[in-house]
C-alpha cells in the first residue's frame, strides 16, 4: 500500500474515532447529570421518612409501614445511585485517557509529515544543484579538448582550462555526493513515516474499539440497574397494596381488631397473634429487606412432610438419629487414623463402630447404599494422608469427578459439612500440607454449589469451619483454611452476607422463641434483641476477615438494624466494631455492658396513676458476658401498692441516671436525693397520725418516679443500707389487712395479661390497664 493511501486512511479513521469520542463523550456527560438528579431524590426521601410522625390509632401502624418502606427506598436509591455513579465515573475516567493518547499520537504524525516534505524540498534543490555542476563539468570538458585541437591556442590557455575542468569535477563530486546524503535522508523520513502511519491505524483501530466497549458496558449496566429498579418498584407497589388493603377491606384481616384503638387486641384473639407472628414475623422481615425474590432463603429444619425428594439419600435428613450417629462414625474414624500407636483391639474397636451402624440401619435403607455413605466418609478421610491407611485397602476408590458429582446432592453436602466439623470436635484441626491441599479443592466446591443452592445454614457452619483447621509450614507459620479460600468471588456477594445473616437469626429467634406462652414477655424481647446483636457482631467479625468493603458492611449493619429494631446504643457499637476492622478497643467491655444495663433505663413520663399496677419485672444481664443470653430476673421487694383517699399524693421526678455515670458526683447526686425521699416520707408519716382516721382501707399511690428511683437503687451496691432502710419505712406505712393486699395481688395478676402488643414481635409490650388521673 502506497505512502499516499495509508495517510488517506489514518485520517478517515482518526476523524471517525474522534467524533465517536466525541459522542460517548455527552452521553458519559448526561449519564452524569442523572445520577445527581438521583441523588437528590433519594435525599428528598430520607428527608420525608425522616419527618413522618406516627399519629396513633388504627393508622398507626400503617404509617411506621410506610415510613420504614420509604426509608429502606432511600436506602435502596443511595446504593443504587453509589455504584451507578462509580461506573459512570470510571467511565469518564477511561474515555479521558483515551482522548489524552490521541494529541501525542496526532503530533507525531504530522511532525513526521513536516520533516519529510522538508527534506524532499532539501533533495529536489540538491538535485537540481547536482545538474547544473553536471552541465558546467561537461562544458569544461568541451572547452579544454577544443583547446587542445587548436593548434593556435597556446599552452597557458589550455593548462587554465584544465585546471577550471578538474575544479568543476570536484564541485561536480560533492553535489552528488550531497543528493545521495538528501536521498538517503529522505527515504528514513518515508520509511518512518510509513511505519507511523501503520502503528497509528492499529492504534486508532484499538482506541474505536475501547470506546465502543464503554459505551457498550455502561450502557449495559444501566439497562441492569433500570431492570432491577422496576422490578423493586412492582416488587414495593405489590407489597404496599397488599397491606393497603388490610385497612381496606377488615374482612381479610386474620385478626380482628379490638372496640379501641388504644387497646387493639382482645384477650380472645391472643393465640391469633402469636401463630401469626410466629409464621410470617421473620417472612415480613425478608419482604422488607428484599430477600425473597433475590436469594433462595429456606428454612432448613427439615421434616418428612417438607422434603422435596430429589435424591434416594436426601430421606436421611429426615432422620436426626442417624445423622447423629454419623458425626460419632466420623469422630471415632479421624481418631483412629489420627493415633500413631495403633493397637489391634482399638482398631477393632473402630471397625465394629461401623459394622454396628451397617447392621443397625441396613434394612430400613438397605446395605449398598450405607456401603456408599461409609465409603464417601473414608475417601475424604484418606485424602488427609499421604500414606495408604492401614485396614482401608478394600475400600472402593471414588474418583475426583464422582466426588463433585457427589456433592450435588443434598445430603452429601451434609455429610461433607460433617466431615470438616468432625475434624475440629476429634480435636484434629492441624492437618498435612498434602492434606490441607486436598481439602481446599474439596471445601470450595463444596462453599460454591452450597451457595448456589442456597443452603445459608450449611454456607454459615462452613464458614466457622474454615476458620479452624490449619496447617503448618516449614517455618512453623500456621495457615487455615480460610486465608486460601478468601479469594474465592462469593465472599464477595454482599446478597450472600445478607442471607447468611437473616438464616442465622431466624434459626436463633426459632430456639429461644416461647411456644407455650400465649404472648411475647418483655424479658424475651430483651433476649432476642440480645441474641440478634451478638449475632450481629460475630458475622460483622467473619465479614471483616473475608476483606469485605467497610462501607457495605455498614450499610448491611444499618440495614438489619432497622429491620430487626435494635437499639440505637446496639446499633452504634456495630458499626465501631465494623469501623475498627473488628479491632476491640481497651472500654469495649464498658461499653457493651454499658449497653445492655442501658435497656433497662429508658426514660418515663412521671404521672398519678390511680388503680392496681401491674407488677414490674427488672431484668439483668449476666455482668460475666454481656452478650450472653442468659437472663435473670428479680423482683424488688419494695414494689407494694397503697391506697389513701385523704393523703394526698405528690409527684417526684428523679433525675435520668446514665449508666456511664460512675464518678463520684454522681453518687452524692443520689445520697441527696436518697435523704429527699427520706424527708418526705417522714412528712407523711406525720400527717398520718395527725388524722388518726382508723376506717382507711386505702393506700397512698406512689408515682411512678419514686418506683423508678427505688428500682434504680437495686442496681446500686454502695445504697444498700438506704435500700432497707427506705423499704422499712415503706412497710411501716401499711395501713390495710395482709389479706386485702393479697386481694390486690391477684387483680394485678389478673390485669398483667392484657397487653396490647405493637406491630413488631421484638417491640416491647405496653400495659393497657393503666389509666391517666384525670
Amino acid at each position: 500500500m502506497s505512502i499516499k493511501q495509508l495517510a488517506t486512511n489514518f485520517d478517515v479513521l482518526y476523524r471517525r474515532v474522534s467524533d465517536r469520542s466525541k459522542v460517548t463523550e455527552i452521553l458519559l456527560g448526561q449519564l452524569f447529570e442523572r445520577s445527581e438528579a438521583e441523588e437528590k431524590y433519594h435525599k428528598a426521601l430520607e428527608k420525608i421518612s425522616g419527618q413522618m410522625q406516627n399519629s396513633g390509632g388504627d393508622i398507626d401502624d400503617l404509617l411506621k409501614g410506610m415510613k420504614i418502606n420509604l426509608n429502606q427506598r432511600a436506602q435502596y436509591y443511595k446504593q443504587f445511585n453509589q455504584s451507578y455513579k462509580h461506573d459512570v465515573e470510571l467511565a469518564i475516567n477511561d474515555l479521558k485517557q483515551i482522548q489524552c493518547q490521541f494529541k501525542p499520537l496526532i503530533q507525531e504524525v504530522l511532525k513526521t509529515d513536516k520533516d519529510i516534505k522538508v527534506a524532499f524540498d532539501k533533495y529536489d534543490r540538491q538535485k537540481d544543484k547536482t545538474f547544473r555542476a553536471s552541465k558546467d563539468y561537461e562544458e569544461a570538458a568541451i572547452t579544454l579538448e577544443a583547446q587542445c585541437w587548436n593548434k593556435e591556442c597556446n599552452p597557458e590557455s589550455r593548462s587554465k582550462a584544465q585546471i577550471r575542468l578538474n575544479q568543476q569535477l570536484v564541485y561536480k563530486q560533492e553535489n552528488e555526493s550531497a543528493l545521495r546524503h538528501a536521498a538517503t535522508t529522505y527515504n528514513n523520513f518515508v520509511q518512518s513515516y510509513n511505519t507511523l502511519l501503520q502503528n497509528g491505524i492499529q492504534q486508532l483501530i484499538s482506541y474505536h474499539n475501547q470506546i465502543f466497549s464503554i459505551s457498550k458496558d455502561i450502557l449495559m449496566k444501566i439497562l441492569v440497574y433500570e431492570i432491577s429498579k422496576t422490578r423493586n418498584l412492582q416488587y414495593d407497589s405489590e407489597q404496599f397494596f397488599k397491606e393497603a388493603e388490610k385497612y381496606l377491606d377488615p374482612q381479610d384481616d386474620p385478626i380482628a381488631p379490638g372496640p379501641s384503638s388504644q387497646i387493639g387486641i382482645t384477650k380472645d384473639n391472643y393465640l391469633k397473634v402469636t401463630s401469626q407472628q410466629n409464621s410470617s414475623f421473620l417472612k415480613t422481615i425478608a419482604d422488607q429487606i428484599s430477600l425473597s425474590h433475590r436469594l433462595n432463603v429456606n428454612r432448613e429444619t427439615v421434616s418428612l412432610q417438607q422434603l422435596e425428594v430429589e435424591d434416594e439419600f436426601d430421606l436421611f435428613l429426615a432422620n436426626q438419629q442417624f445423622i447423629d450417629d454419623l458425626k460419632e462414625v466420623s469422630i471415632n474414624l479421624i481418631n483412629k487414623v489420627s493415633k500413631k500407636n495403633k493397637s489391634k483391639n482399638n482398631e477393632e474397636k473402630q471397625l465394629a463402630g461401623v459394622q454396628a451402624m451397617v447392621n443397625k440401619y441396613k434394612n430400613q435403607y438397605g446395605e449398598q447404599q450405607l456401603i456408599k455413605i461409609f465409603s464417601y466418609i473414608k475417601h475424604i478421610i484418606q485424602s488427609t494422608q499421604e500414606q495408604q491407611i492401614k485396614g482401608w485397602k478394600n475400600i472402593p476408590q471414588i474418583e475426583n469427578n464422582v466426588l463433585e458429582d457427589e456433592l450435588e446432592s443434598k445430603f452429601f453436602r451434609e455429610l461433607g459439612c460433617i466431615i470438616l466439623e468432625s475434624f475440629r470436635q476429634a480435636g484434629r484441626s492441624q492437618l498435612s500440607q498434602f492434606g490441607f491441599k486436598n481439602i481446599i479443592t474439596f471445601t470450595q466446591k463444596l462453599l460454591e454449589i452450597s451457595q448456589r443452592e442456597g443452603e445459608l445454614i450449611l454456607v454459615k457452619r462452613l464458614i466457622t469451619m474454615i476458620s479452624t483447621i490449619y496447617t503448618i509450614d516449614d517455618k512453623e507459620k500456621r495457615f487455615f483454611l480460610q486465608d486460601s479460600l478468601i479469594s474465592m468471588s462469593i465472599w464477595k456477594q454482599i446478597d450472600l452476607w445478607e442471607g447468611v445473616i437473616y438464616t442465622t437469626i431466624e434459626a436463633e429467634i426459632d430456639k429461644s422463641a416461647t411456644k407455650d406462652s400465649a404472648q411475647f414477655t418483655k424479658e424475651q424481647i430483651f433476649k432476642d434483641k440480645n441474641v440478634i446483636y451478638s449475632n450481629l457482631l460475630s458475622l460483622t467479625l467473619n465479614m471483616v476477615n473475608f476483606k469485605i468493603d467497610k462501607q457495605e458492611i455498614k450499610n448491611v449493619l444499618n440495614k438489619y438494624a432497622r429491620a430487626f429494631q435494635l437499639f440505637e446504643l446496639q446499633t452504634q457499637e456495630l458499626l465501631k466494631f465494623a469501623e475498627n476492622d473488628g479491632k476491640i478497643e481497651p472500654n469495649s467491655k464498658v461499653n457493651s455492658l454499658s449497653i445492655l444495663q442501658s435497656l433497662y433505663y429508658q426514660p418515663q413520663t412521671t404521672s398519678t396513676i390511680q388503680g392496681p399496677l401491674g407488677q414490674k419485672k427488672v431484668v439483668i444481664f449476666d455482668k460475666k458476658n454481656p452478650l450472653s443470653s442468659n437472663l435473670t430476673v428479680q423482683k424488688p421487694g419494695g414494689n407494694q401498692v397503697y391506697f389513701s383517699q385523704d393523703t394526698p399524693t405528690r409527684e417526684t421526678i428523679s433525675p435520668q441516671i446514665s449508666p456511664y455515670q460512675n464518678n463520684s458526683s454522681w453518687q452524692q447526686q443520689q445520697q441527696q436525693h436518697q435523704q429527699e425521699q427520706l424527708q418526705q416520707q417522714e412528712q407523711q408519716q406525720q400527717q398520718q397520725q395527725q388524722q388518726q382516721q382508723p376506717q382507711q382501707q386505702y393506700t397512698t399511690i406512689q408515682t411512678q418516679s419514686q418506683q423508678q428511683s427505688i428500682l434504680q437503687k437495686v442496681f446500686t451496691p454502695q445504697n444498700a443500707n438506704n435500700q432497707s432502710l427506705t423499704i422499712l419505712q415503706n412497710q411501716q406505712n401499711m395501713t390495710i389487712p395482709q389479706q386485702q393486699a393479697n386481694q390486690v395481688q391477684q387483680i394485678q395478676e389478673t390485669e398483667q395479661t392484657k397487653i396490647r402488643y405493637s406491630s413488631h414481635p421484638l417491640e416491647v409490650p405496653r400495659p393497657n390497664n393503666q389509666k391517666k388521673q384525670g
